[in-house]
């Protein structure tokens, strides 16, 4: 089966190494490469592999490509996992389940806020609207760093921005004044200057690659059928 991750500007991309990682420790017969294209080669790439995993800035794009949504899918408005069946592509939401995942991890959770409004913010804001958690979503346009009144309810942060990306840039000057938790999408690297600030602060900081890895986990069984183990696949990207 060939399989690929489609975006543009994303050299920085693990999912290569974690995919092919799962195939070779599953003996399995495939590959997973790295796509970066332009808009224009969208539908090449569609009809080329088996399967994609949709990264930015195609996350909301490509679902008019697709056969067919999966409910989950249209009540995201964005897709990041298209797979086949039955000579259909279909268009699916993993980052959702993955968030979902981690978000639960932390009981206390009343009162998130969202950085970012692109495809990856979709599905975080649906993730904590099923864990019935209110949600506040800021754009960078919006002025969120001096919005300092938005923190004083929060326990939930979610940056689904790439500031802090190669450790560049931070998109938050402070954190709420409690216990809460602060999960970057980023993770290249794996500590960013949020997360920083955040074990500085004694909240609870959750990186990018734990994101990366439980929402491929879900996009491997779509594939294979097979849900593939966490632990092993962290140790190998670190």
């Amino acid at each position: 089966m060939k399989l690929a991750v489609l975006g543009q500007n994303i050299a920085h991309s693990s999912s290569p190494k974690l995919h092919n990682f799962w195939i070779q420790q599953h003996g399995l017969k495939g590959t997973y490469e790295l796509v970066d294209r332009d808009a224009s080669q969208i539908q090449q790439a569609l009809e080329t592999y088996h399967g994609l995993n949709i990264t930015a800035p195609y996350k909301e794009t490509v679902m008019s490509y697709v056969d067919t949504l999966t409910p989950l899918a249209q009540e995201v408005g964005a897709i990041n996992t298209i797979y086949r069946s039955k000579g259909r592509l279909i268009g699916d939401n993993t980052d959702y389940l993955a968030l979902k995942e981690i978000v639960a991890t932390f009981p206390q959770a009343t009162n998130a806020l969202v950085l970012g409004k692109g495809g990856a913010a979709k599905a975080a804001i649906i993730a904590l609207k099923h864990l019935g958690i209110d949600c506040t979503v800021c754009s960078r346009q919006e002025g969120w760093d001096k919005r300092h009144d938005l923190l004083t309810d929060i326990n939930v942060i979610i940056n689904a921005t790439p500031l802090g990306l190669e450790g560049k840039g931070n998109p938050l000057t402070m954190l709420p004044p409690h216990s809460s938790l602060i999960l970057d999408m980023v993770y290249q690297p794996f500590d960013t200057p949020l997360l920083k600030m955040a074990r500085a602060s004694g909240h609870e900081p959750r990186d990018g690659l734990e994101l990366l890895i439980r929402q491929a986990q879900h996009s491997f069984f779509r594939w294979w059928n097979i849900l593939p183990d966490y632990e092993s696949a962290r140790k190998h990207l670190t």
